[in-house]
């Protein structure tokens, strides 16, 4: 991409709506002569016309987007823009402290400034003056969001603030920062952010090594740390590390590869069993592991297991759970992972079906193994708390059914429903939010026309609205016969 040193006007010039205080600034010395530009705005409908000191002629600001100005805009103060970089300043910023909003080079290696030298345009004869220097001390989310060629990056000694913004950088393999920096270092191929005299792991580069530590000094992570880290088979987590919050197992999804998970044991938070992480106490399971392959055996120590502690675990076959285990929620059990059964015994609480997970009494429908393409609901359930899964395509619904709760049956590739005429209450969004996602074709009721419009649905239920709906018959019906259906070989049949 051509670099180009743009010139502005300040923007609060036009009077127009959004941040007042907003204005474009030129950071490169003036050219001698600017009597022949026109800096008409074309009423502050985003479409720039931008002046570059490389040509003399227009040039359209063709890298980024009307909505990228417009969140800019109403984001940022001082918006700056010189060598491939957009910069800002937030309200909270001291005078002279810029951040990087956006990189736009398609370079290999990109060097953030430590400061750049601003001028501002006074009047049509180009008469401009120098405003001030400005220390670059932020990396603004998303700033490199673009820079997929970009494989090394060189940071500042003013940089004090960094949102990783480094997952979409997919050749990037090195991170180097200047040596007066005292806020951020490297080690082992990761970035690490210095904090009351301890250290967060901000992002681990791709090229880092599969046995990765994070020693005792380091005590927390980004969510995003992981994000480029695929090769990492063993994680080692240090004797500070305490950062025990209820996304954190998310924070190891992208771990595909992940099989073992140790823990020091002067940490206070954390424990592992046989390579599976768990609270202090082993009470409670945290996170599996995602690269692992087989069946899992969950430790008879464990009386709970956390949201998302079996989420990505795409090798997971069968879950086997014995004793009086709880969850903290049903759903993140399931989530991204193609587990094929749930196998429950001597709990209070639940029970197995199936390999889907029921009440303990069966009269209610918790999860379902999203491993599954076809589900048939047990004889005797009441109520459908959830059967969301991406790979369902077919769900019978028996008569004893009374409730589908909310968001109960988000299956993305379901294509029929054959629900019992036992229902009464079907919840909001019950078979999914947005028609565009879930797109249930057919809808095969075990009842008349008139049970269906007695059934109490909320409104927001497009998605089993638009349906084509077919109704049962035993006998075929001499009349208008394409609207009903019965059983062929256990198979719903339209007649």
């Amino acid at each position: 991409m051509k670099r180009l040193s743009l010139l502005f006007i300040t923007l609060s010039l036009i009077g127009c709506s959004g941040n007042p205080s907003a204005s474009f600034y030129s950071v490169s010395q003036p050219k001698s002569d600017y009597s022949n530009i026109d800096y008409d705005l074309y009423d502050f409908d985003w479409e720039y016309e931008l002046y570059s000191n490389e040509q003399e002629e227009f040039t359209p600001m063709t890298e980024y987007t009307e909505e990228d100005w417009e969140r800019w805009y109403t984001r940022y103060q001082d918006i700056v823009i010189d060598n491939g970089f957009v910069y800002g300043r937030m309200a909270n910023f001291e005078e002279n402290q810029y951040g990087v909003i956006r990189c736009c080079l398609s370079d290999k290696d990109v060097t953030v400034p430590n400061e750049i030298s601003i001028y501002k345009l006074i009047d049509k004869n180009g008469s401009m003056t120098i405003i001030e220097t400005g220390l670059i001390t932020t990396i603004f989310l998303g700033a490199f969001c673009q820079c997929t060629n970009m494989e090394t990056l060189r940071l500042g000694k003013n940089i004090a603030s960094i949102d990783p913004s480094f997952g979409d950088c997919s050749s990037l393999t090195n991170i180097m920062i200047n040596p007066l920096n005292d806020r951020y270092y490297i080690k082992d191929n990761a970035l690490f952010l210095i904090q009351n005299g301890e250290s967060i792991l901000l992002f681990v580069l791709q090229n880092c090594n599969s046995n990765f530590d994070l020693d005792d000094n380091v005590y927390g992570i980004d969510f995003n740390a992981f994000m480029m880290a695929q090769n990492i088979t063993d994680l080692h987590l240090g004797a500070h590390f305490h950062e025990y919050i209820s996304s954190f197992p998310n924070m190891l999804n992208n771990l595909t590869k992940l099989k073992n998970i140790t823990v020091s044991e002067d940490n206070q938070k954390y424990s592992e069993i046989n390579g599976v992480l768990t609270s202090k106490d082993k009470t409670v399971l945290v996170k599996h592991p995602c690269g692992r392959i087989g069946d899992y055996v969950v430790p008879s120590s464990i009386n709970k297991i956390d949201s998302y502690a079996f989420s990505y675990s795409i090798g997971l076959k069968k879950i086997y759970i014995d004793g009086d285990v709880s969850f903290v929620t049903m759903s993140g059990l399931n989530s991204g992972n193609n587990v094929e059964a749930y196998e429950i015994t001597n709990n209070s609480n639940y029970a197995s079906f199936e390999g889907n997970i029921y009440s303990k009494d069966f009269k209610t429908l918790y999860l379902i193994a999203p491993g599954k393409t076809v589900i048939n609901v047990k004889e005797g359930t009441e109520t459908i708390a959830s059967i969301s899964s991406k790979n369902v395509s077919t769900i019978f619904i028996p008569d004893s059914v009374k409730t589908i709760k909310d968001s109960a049956v988000c299956c993305e590739d379901i294509k029929q429903i054959v629900l019992g005429a036992g229902i009464e209450t079907i919840g909001k969004y019950a078979f999914g939010f947005s028609k565009k996602i879930y797109n249930v074709e057919q809808l095969f009721f075990k009842g008349s026309v008139e049970q269906l419009k007695n059934v109490k649905k909320d409104i927001y239920n497009e998605v089993i609205a638009t349906a084509q709906r077919y109704y049962y018959s035993e006998i075929q019906p001499t009349k208008n016969k394409s609207h009903f259906w019965h059983y062929v070989d256990n198979k719903p049949t339209v007649w």
